[in-house]
Order: structure tokens, then C-alpha cells, then sequence
């Protein structure tokens, strides 16, 4: 596949890498980052080592997030009414500040004293607990200039701008979140009418493979992604499978207030299995990541 297209959730990675070999046999990393005299150069190297040795038990996931991404719940959840109202105070408070749901939950009870709604902090414990989604916390120079991870890690201050890396308390000045794509997808799995909306790629390929048949391999229209050629020449190499999902990552600056240039960096993730009429949509669209400023990442 191109490397700029969409790949899948389950792509043969060893295959890809037996062709890379093929290509270049007497190429070893470790030799280059030993060999390498441009320090930008032996970074990018150590990031390249870093990634290949990437796996999810490397610590970045919070143990029982993990457990739930390797072992997804399949049943339901029995919730108590005060649970119930909690979660759904929680939900509809999404775009306000914290104090409005505390806020919120003191009149309940003031009104209905045998209420005993969740706190804020127990609400939002409950939502990762149902989820499995929790985000994960990374380090960044207090100016944009570089991640804390990798070979960076380890750094007082940023090898940019030399800011530090640190506060007088040993409190990192800057943190992005991650919020991990696994745990997302499978909480869709787990509604049977977002795991039935989520058929629409599988059923437009079946679709399109009836209509190559009987039309000398070729689609009689490109309404979508999937009409594609690099598409079906991955799905028929078994590079993308049937339990696969197809996703687009989207990265763009936001401009959060208006006298200020872009001060905040979002990610998204757009899940292609969702037909076009939906997938751009709000409610489908899955968030990535977010990058505070003052500067581009």
C-alpha cells in the first residue's frame, strides 16, 4: 500500500518488513545510530528503535486499562439509579465546568436528601470503568518544541529552547493526552446498533466485488474510499480483514480564542467503516490526541 493511505488495524507488519530486507539485507539500525555524526539524525534513529520496540505493556496504559483492552467486556452493566443519574448528569455536562455538575448534584440531593449522587472524580472513574477509554498523560517542552518520550525522556529541560522540563515542585510545566483508539472502537463493538452501523464497509465491499465480477474488474463509479484500486488490493492481499477497521487520522490547529493565532493542536480520528453520510459527523467523529500551544508541536 502507499504509505500515505489508509492502513489497517491488522496489517501484516512482518510481511512488510521481509520486502524492506529484500530490499536493502545489509541494513541494521543499531549500526546506524552507532555510525551516525548528526545528532538530529541519531535521534530520529533512536525514535525509529523506540517505535519498533513500542507494545502495550511498555507501561503507558494503566493496568485494569489494559486488562480491558486485552479482555473487553462483552455483558452489560447493572447500575444503581443514583449511578444512573450521575452518568447521565456527567454526559449532558460535558461542554461545562466541573463546578456546574457539583453544582448541579448539591441541589439534587438538597431536594431529595436519600439521593447519594458520585462525586465528579467517582462519575468520571465510573465512565473508565464502563469504557475501558482512560487517557494516557505525556510530558512536553513548555514551548512546543518537543515531546518528553523516547529519547527525550529523560531530559531536565528541552534540548531546543533549554526551557526546563520541570516546575520548582517537580511537576511537568506542559502535558498533552493521548486518548487511546483501542478502547474506543470496542465500546462501539459493544452497542448492537453502532456495531451494526459499523457493517457499512464490509457490505460495500461485498458490493463492489459483485460488481468488479461483471464488469471486467472495473466499479462502474468512485462514490467512496473503498471503490479505490489500492483499497481492494489491499483487501484482497488480506492486508485489511473482514474484522478490520479502516480509520483517517486528521490533524489541524484551533484557534480557541478570538484574538489569538491556532493555540491548541487536535487530532481525530475519522472511522470509515461508518458510511459518508455519518462518518464526518460529531457523535461518530473519535478524538486522538490534543497539543496544547503556545507554538505548532
Amino acid at each position: 500500500m502507499d504509505p500515505n493511505s489508509l492502513a489497517a488495524d491488522d496489517m501484516d507488519v512482518d510481511e512488510n518488513r521481509d520486502a524492506t530486507n529484500d530490499l536493502r539485507p545489509d541494513l541494521n539500525i543499531e549500526d546506524l545510530i552507532d555510525s551516525a555524526t548528526l545528532q538530529s539524525i541519531k535521534v530520529s534513529l533512536d525514535f525509529i528503535q523506540e517505535l519498533k520496540r513500542a507494545s502495550l505493556d511498555d507501561g503507558h496504559l494503566a493496568p485494569d486499562v489494559l486488562s480491558c483492552l486485552k479482555n473487553p467486556p462483552s455483558g452489560t452493566f447493572d447500575l444503581t439509579p443514583d449511578e444512573q443519574l450521575s452518568l447521565e448528569l456527567f454526559v449532558s455536562m460535558h461542554n461545562t465546568p466541573q463546578h456546574v455538575y457539583t453544582s448541579v448534584k448539591n441541589s439534587i440531593e438538597r431536594r431529595h436528601p436519600e439521593s447519594d449522587l458520585l462525586s465528579f472524580e467517582k462519575v468520571k472513574q465510573l465512565t473508565v470503568e464502563i469504557t475501558g477509554i482512560s487517557p494516557i498523560t505525556d510530558h512536553m517542552c513548555i514551548n512546543s518544541c518537543v515531546v518528553y518520550t523516547g529519547p527525550f525522556k529523560a531530559l531536565e529541560v528541552c534540548p531546543v529552547c533549554d526551557e526546563p522540563h520541570f516546575d520548582t515542585g517537580n511537576r511537568p510545566r506542559q502535558v498533552f493526552l493521548t486518548i487511546p483508539i483501542g478502547p474506543q472502537l470496542q465500546a462501539l463493538r459493544r452497542n448492537k446498533d453502532k456495531a451494526m452501523a459499523l457493517r457499512y464497509r464490509t457490505l460495500h465491499t461485498e458490493a463492489l466485488i459483485l460488481e468488479l465480477a461483471d464488469n471486467d474488474g472495473l466499479p462502474k463509479g468512485y462514490s467512496d474510499f473503498f471503490d479505490g484500486s489500492q483499497y481492494m488490493d489491499a483487501f484482497e492481499r488480506g492486508l485489511i480483514k473482514e474484522d478490520d477497521i479502516v480509520l483517517m487520522l486528521s490533524l489541524d490547529g484551533a484557534q480557541l480564542f478570538a484574538s489569538k493565532h491556532s493555540d491548541c493542536w487536535m487530532c481525530i480520528w475519522v472511522v470509515f467503516d461508518h458510511s459518508p453520510d455519518v462518518r464526518y459527523k460529531k457523535p461518530y467523529v473519535l478524538p486522538a490526541f490534543t497539543i496544547p500551544g503556545p507554538n505548532p508541536p
